[in-house]
């Protein structure tokens, strides 16, 4: 009996200890569960304030813990709601190479969020004295590095908004009403004082006014014919008109007159000098603003007509309008091309030999009766070509606007003339016009962006608001990246620029993240000549592709990094650079309702390369300047390229002069300072 008992107080001893295991294990259990839970839901606290914060980056410092601090309390631990004592938000720097976060006093590229509950009760902790518990989680989320390529459009219409011709008016008519009635004389005005032309616009004056001749189409045919104005024995041998001259020999003479009796009066700023020196420059200035017009030989008399006189040369008759360019008569260009050299030759090298080897070379219909079309050998480039005006960007520009300005020498027409020409059109096939930066005579001045300062070429519109937009963007970017080292997570910055398919699109600024090398690049941008079709769109659309993709597809692009395209543009496609086949197969096995179809390649090009960068995970952003952004195309690009807003819409730019810098600036600096972060840590 004895063994029984004790045997039954062995067991109720062992089952009483088993109950105190098992409640201690339980208790144990229990805590850990907690700690457990606690952990788990401190960390989504946790990663939840800090890809917050890291989406928020573009703020100041105080916003950003602000922010991290308002997503983490939204969360709550084991039934109690995170309070702000409770988080801790630190900025610094990520280091992907090393996996490592440093934190600092400055905005870098990541941000740290620290969420630490220390009152948390425990069961079995009482047991062993300790009542509660500290749990802590941390995430760590960094702003994805970009490599953001700026796509520029630099066709012909880039410095459509100061041509005073046409453009001018047509602004300060179309903003007076929005209360900006200079807002074209504005813009003018600034690109007159680049160049150092006083107040715009200038004095006018007709071709041969001092000369007395009627101010009209035939103002030329007087000052050149055989009684004319230039034929008295007073008039220099460099200018003086005989009967024996061939039209080429008075068209140098005549032309020559004019660059150094009125050019060099009018326009004595003008580059290069008007002076003889600089003829064949400056016959394509005269060419470009001289009315053409054909003189024809006189009527015959009728039968009843008595006779007795005759015409006399004291008026050129009368002729018939002139027909479009494009038909104007020519003589053979070989022939033509001769005797106007010789004719320059004659002037300038031989003035003693001008008569005789007139003579010599004299063309059949001698002057003055049946002188055909001239001036002789006029080019065909003229003051109301050019697109000029450009009705599909200034729809209430009229086309008799550039037509009113013929035979007129002043500043007004000269600038017409460079503004045409472009960066890259030489009028004699020899010589840029002073506009370009290509030519040493191309007058600079300092402006300041921000408080920094830059030397920028002559301010045409819209060209100069986009250069100073892009700098002001890259600023942001440089602030955005200051507190991150040199390396791999800066953000980058390449410009591509594009106008024709001939000129190609260009890659005037690798990826970098020098941004001042950058910036001083964006101050070179200039429009081509505004000859042809100018705005490839697809090719800047295409090398900027190419550019992005990362060193092992050729390309400059760096691996698991965010990729935006930014195209800046004035106008719509009208050319591009892919077969009709190519395209036609890319939209027939990737069918988009964006697409236009029906023959609209110049179009469908670009939208094409839209969807194969957004394909490629590059975000596409079109944005639009001046009156002359197709908003359709542009919204078709935006939907496609993955950065359309909720109605389906591209970013709006603006077409006010008054306006459209600044409201470029305000675009790119959301985009720029638009990150996406992910978590690392």
């Amino acid at each position: 009996m004895s063994q029984i008992r004790s045997r039954r107080g062995a067991t109720l001893a062992w089952t009483a200890l088993t109950l105190v295991l098992l409640c201690a294990m339980a208790a144990f259990s229990l805590d850990i569960g907690i700690m457990m839970l606690a952990k788990t839901e401190l960390q989504l606290a946790a990663d939840s304030g800090a890809l917050a914060a890291g989406n928020a980056m573009d703020n100041t410092a105080a916003d950003i813990q602000l922010i991290a601090s308002e997503f983490a309390t939204s969360h709550s631990v084991v039934g109690k709601q995170v309070t702000g004592s409770e988080v801790n938000v630190e900025l610094g720097n990520w280091n992907s190479e090393q996996r490592d976060f440093a934190a600092g006093n400055q905005i870098g590229n990541a941000v740290r969020v620290t969420v630490t509950r220390t009152n948390l009760p425990l069961f079995f902790g009482h047991m062993l004295g300790r009542a509660y518990a500290t749990i802590q989680a941390s995430a760590v989320a960094t702003a994805n590095p970009r490599d953001i390529a700026f796509v520029v459009d630099l066709s012909g219409s880039m410095n459509d908004d100061t041509e005073p011709v046409w453009a001018t008016q047509t602004i300060d008519s179309a903003y007076a009403s929005a209360g900006y009635p200079t807002a074209g004389t504005d813009l003018i005005q600034a690109l007159y004082q680049d160049f150092g032309y006083g107040t715009y616009p200038g004095q006018l004056e007709y071709v041969g006014q001092p000369l007395g001749v009627v101010a009209d189409e035939y103002a030329y045919a007087e000052m050149t014919k055989d009684d004319g104005p230039l034929s008295g024995f007073t008039v220099p041998d460099a200018y003086r008109i005989v009967s024996t001259d061939t039209e080429a020999t008075r068209k140098v003479k005549g032309y020559s007159w004019i660059i150094d009796n009125q050019i060099a009066r009018l326009m004595p700023n003008a580059l290069p000098a008007p002076t003889t020196a600089n003829y064949a420059y400056w016959e394509k200035y005269l060419d470009y603003i001289l009315i053409s017009v054909k003189i024809a030989p006189p009527e015959e008399p009728s039968s009843g007509d008595s006779g007795g006189g005759s015409s006399g040369g004291d008026s050129t008759p009368t002729g018939p309008s002139p027909p479009p360019i494009g038909q104007l008569p020519r003589p053979h260009r070989w022939s033509g091309a001769t005797e106007q050299a010789l004719a320059v030759w004659s002037m300038f090298a031989a003035p003693r030999l001008a008569s005789s080897s007139a003579l010599l070379w004299q063309t059949p219909g001698a002057p003055p009766t049946d002188r055909g079309w001239i001036p002789y050998w006029q080019d065909s480039d003229r003051i109301y070509k050019f697109n000029n005006p450009n009705n599909y960007t200034f729809p209430s520009a009229s086309w008799s606007l550039p037509h009113q300005y013929r035979n007129w020498i002043g500043y007004a027409t000269y600038v017409q003339f460079m503004l045409d020409h472009g960066r890259d059109l030489r009028p004699d096939n020899s010589n840029l016009t002073p506009l370009s930066i290509f030519n040493s005579s191309c007058p600079y001045h300092s402006e300041s962006v921000n408080g920094q300062s830059f030397l920028f070429p002559p301010r045409e519109q819209p060209a100069h608001a986009s250069r100073r937009a892009i700098i002001s963007a890259i600023q942001v970017a440089a602030t955005r990246n200051s507190g991150i080292p040199a390396g791999g997570a800066r953000d980058r910055v390449a410009i591509v620029t594009y106008d024709s398919v001939d000129n190609g699109a260009q890659l005037i600024q690798t990826l970098t993240d020098t941004y001042s090398t950058a910036m001083q690049m964006s101050t070179y941008l200039q429009s081509t000549g505004d000859k042809g079709r100018t705005t490839a769109t697809e090719a800047g659309l295409s090398l900027a592709s190419q550019h992005l993709k990362p060193a092992s597809e050729g390309g400059a692009g760096r691996e698991r990094t965010q990729k935006v395209v930014i195209l800046l543009t004035d106008g719509v496609p009208n050319d591009y650079i892919s077969s009709n086949t190519a395209i036609d197969s890319y939209f027939s096995s990737n069918p988009d309702s964006n697409m236009y179809g029906g023959g609209y390649y110049w179009y469908d090009a670009a939208l094409m390369q839209g969807a194969k960068l957004q394909s490629n995970k590059v975000d596409v952003y079109p944005v639009g300047i001046g009156l002359g952004a197709d908003y359709d195309f542009m919204d078709r690009l935006a939907r496609i390229g993955g950065t359309a807003d909720v109605n389906g819409q591209a970013t709006r730019g603006s077409g006010n002069p008054a306006e459209y810098e600044q409201r470029l600036i305000d675009i790119f600096e959301r985009i720029i300072k638009r990150p996406t972060a992910r978590l690392v840590k």
